[in-house]
């Protein structure tokens, strides 16, 4: 895969995509204080339910974009030398595969689809 491919690691998509999935479940947010709002005792323990609902996807949405975080950083240190499936590192791997998941995979094609994401200016060789 070449620079011109203009794709982006798979690792980073995933990782990506599960955080605006989750940050994109916003509204139901709002739907949480409806039965606040009309505070009748038969329809309280709903507004309750929701609320505990956006509590879980609160957390869920912070641990997603934690992990997504710790994988950019962690390519950082990388010098964006690592696998653009698994994030395994290459930099001390001569091969053409990388050997923790087999995906196709040479150091300069990692770090070219890298340099995309994390930002060019760090990952020069």
């Amino acid at each position: 895969m070449t620079l011109s491919d203009g794709i982006r690691p798979v690792a980073f998509e995933r990782s990506f995509f599960a955080v605006i999935a989750l940050a994109g479940m916003a509204p139901l947010a709002m739907l949480s204080a409806v039965p606040f709002a009309f505070a009748q005792s038969s329809t309280l323990w709903i507004g309750w339910v929701l609320l505990a609902c956006v509590a879980a996807w609160l957390v869920l949405l912070t641990r997603c974009a934690w992990k997504h975080w710790r994988m950019l950083r962690r390519v950082r240190q990388l010098d964006g030398a690592a696998c653009p499936n698994c994030v395994y590192d290459l930099r001390h791997f001569a091969g053409d595969r990388c050997p923790e998941c087999g995906v196709p995979a040479t150091r300069a094609d990692a770090r070219e689809q890298w340099a995309r994401v994390v930002g060019g200016h760090s990952l020069a060789e």
